[in-house]
């Protein structure tokens, strides 16, 4: 798994700044020799329905198959670039899985893409990467 400290954080949305983030990622993790732990934090929405429990176990399970089908298909995608991808596939809050992961594997670096959401988007929702930064004790690249 590499050296305590040598390790990659890239969090994982599927967005196009988050596959730029992995690509940088990649990109340092061959230069430090480090792996790379790829988190794919899905969040569980409470769903306004009188049937909740039933729904959100099927609305569960589809999404966690989903999104493990897309993380596999990633890692498969980026896996020839001589760097060690883990993929990491947790349910919960992405900001605090994401730091969660980093503190677990005491990474070096976290990197996180940006979509770029505008003032008061940000202001009355927040992001994932405003809340990585903000929370966590590594230091942090977003990537636009």
């Amino acid at each position: 798994m590499g050296e305590q400290g040598k390790v990659i954080i890239v969090g994982m949305d599927f967005s196009e700044p988050a596959i730029r983030a992995l690509e940088l990622g990649i990109h340092y993790a061959q230069k430090l020799e480090a792996p790379i732990h790829v988190v794919h934090a899905y969040d569980i929405p409470r769903l306004p329905t009188g049937n909740t429990a039933e729904v959100e176990k099927s609305f569960t399970t589809w999404l966690a198959k989903n999104s493990k089908e897309q993380l596999d298909a990633l890692l498969d995608k980026y896996k020839s670039n001589d760097v060690a991808l883990f993929g990491d596939m947790v349910a919960g809050d992405p900001a605090t899985k994401i730091c969660e992961t980093a503190r677990k594997y005491e990474a070096q670096l976290i990197i996180v893409g940006t979509k770029g959401h505008n003032v008061a988007y940000r202001a009355l929702l927040g992001s994932v990467a405003d809340r990585v930064i903000r929370t966590s004790q590594r230091p942090v690249l977003m990537v636009h």
